[in-house]
């Protein structure tokens, strides 16, 4: 991986076959976006504080060389890709609306990252970019895909593409002159860009779920399926959906890449899975690690970036270094959700179950269930789920007073090496919304306050022309 520097990674001992070698928080408040590895250079999206970059070498070790490099004409970095030639290319939204993309001026240093060659995208986000020595790719969800040149060190606009596509969110190369498109809904699009002025579609595939992004080795595609999974495709195939091979999960797989090794390693937002991909026609489930966060909150695996034989990890709270050890046994627990919520419960009482997937190898052994409101009662208080089984827990909500909110957790205590301890949060009459966006003010222009920016907006200024849902977002 780039300069090779840090020798091999050294394993440390145990079971487990998910082994972390490295780890870095981000600052306070910093939420973790794309990640990106080239020449032993870590670079993380860290959102409106602009980008986390380090040091990551052969060894899987990571150091932080700069916590906070801004932009000064944004709001921050939202994507990170390189050029065979090295190049490092940087994506972020504009305060005011739409993108920009340029090139990175060296190593960002002093708190600073400088740029070269900057343009703007209107009215787009850029949701992922791929660059060739002569060519760089945005993928820029529902306006497409823009194609531009590189001359000089300078970005200039020579093509684009939108009629046909629904919304772009990941773009990967295959063959030559040919780019795989993830469309969401629509499945994989094949662009031919031999004429980088007039790309045209030469074939679609249906995918099954929402494609969000992909990953192409040889002539199979690799997708990551919002709410679906990760699906194996033939992009020679001439069935309406070539999947080959799948993996369900109860998350959603946000990204992926592929290890030298052959492994496939996914951003499952829970956890961090890892496939063996030698036989195509299967995608060998290998483990998971649900990573630990700085603040205590529920993980959220968002990227993965393979460097050699070393998986590079954002979790929103932090970054880590990762590798699979091929030949340990252990149990590998997995939930089928990360947190149990009943809603409002007015009367009597309400019943949930969790699902228990044991991915691992050996029995998993749960010695203890338990809960710390009486409120919710759980059964069993212990359970063995056998390698490759599903076992079940249910949680049952009595009401006491139904004007009165109930939290609890349910704490699991596990032989599963690496989640020895997992704790589930429970609520019931209770609403944990998440609020992002002011309240409007009652004035025909309908101002509000962008919470990320603290910007008084009007909905007419900043979605002239444009259908408009104002709604309240909230999680459970």
């Amino acid at each position: 991986m780039g300069d090779g520097s840090g020798g091999e990674p050294v394993i440390p001992e145990g079971t487990d076959n998910m082994v972390p070698l490295s780890h870095l928080s981000g600052p306070d408040g910093v939420a973790f976006g794309a990640l990106h590895v080239k020449n032993g250079i870590a670079y993380a999206c860290t959102g409106n504080n602009g980008m986390q970059v380090s040091t990551a070498n052969s060894a899987g070790e990571l150091k932080l060389k700069e916590a906070k490099a801004e932009f000064e004409m944004s709001m921050g970095c939202r994507d990170v890709t390189s050029a065979p030639d090295g190049t490092v290319f940087v994506s972020g939204q504009k305060t005011e609306g739409g993108s920009w993309i340029g090139a990175l001026k060296g190593v960002p240093s002093n708190g600073a990252a400088k740029l070269s060659g900057v343009v703007t995208v209107e009215g787009a986000i850029v949701e992922e970019m791929v660059a060739t020595k002569t060519h760089l790719f945005a993928a820029l969800g529902d306006k497409g895909l823009k194609i531009y040149g590189r001359n000089d060190g300078q970005l200039a606009e020579v093509g684009s593409i939108s009629a046909g596509l629904n919304i772009v969110m990941g773009v990967a190369f295959w063959e030559e002159n040919q780019i795989v498109i993830a469309n969401g809904l629509d499945g994989l699009v094949i662009v031919d860009y031999s004429d980088p002025s007039a790309p045209v579609i030469t074939d679609t595939h249906g995918v099954y779920g929402t494609a969000r992004r992909v990953k192409v080795v040889g002539d199979l595609a690799y997708v990551a399926s919002v709410n679906v999974g990760v699906g194996t495709y033939d992009l020679n195939s001439k069935n309406a959906k070539p999947r080959i091979a799948s993996w369900p999960t109860h998350g959603s797989s946000l990204a992926l890449d592929v290890s030298d090794d052959g492994y496939l390693y996914v951003a499952n937002w829970e956890d961090l899975v890892v496939f063996d991909i030698s036989d195509p026609y299967a995608l060998d489930f290998l483990g998971s690690d649900s990573l630990k966060t700085t603040d205590g909150s529920s993980p959220h695996v968002v990227d993965v970036s393979a460097a050699g034989n070393v998986v590079f990890v954002a979790e929103w709270t932090s970054i880590w270094g990762y590798i699979y050890v091929d030949g340990r046994t252990a149990p590998d627990i997995r939930l089928s959700k990360a947190s149990l919520n009943f809603g409002f419960v007015k009367s009597n009482y309400k019943g949930k179950g969790l699902l228990v997937d044991n991915l691992g190898t050996e029995d998993l052994v749960i010695s203890s269930i338990a809960s710390n409101n009486p409120e919710f009662e759980i059964d069993p208080l212990e359970l063995t789920v056998k390698a490759g089984d599903t076992g079940f827990i249910e949680v049952k909500f009595t009401v006491v007073n139904p004007e009165e909110e109930s939290k609890g957790t349910m704490s699991l205590v596990t032989n599963d090496p690496d989640e020895g301890n997992v704790d589930i949060p429970l609520y019931a009459n209770i609403f944990d919304g998440v609020q992002v966006g002011g309240p409007f003010k009652q004035d025909p222009d309908l101002v509000y306050t962008e919470l990320k920016t603290g910007n008084e907006i009007t909905v007419k200024q900043k979605h002239h022309g444009s259908v408009v849902l104002l709604a309240y977002y909230a999680t459970w």
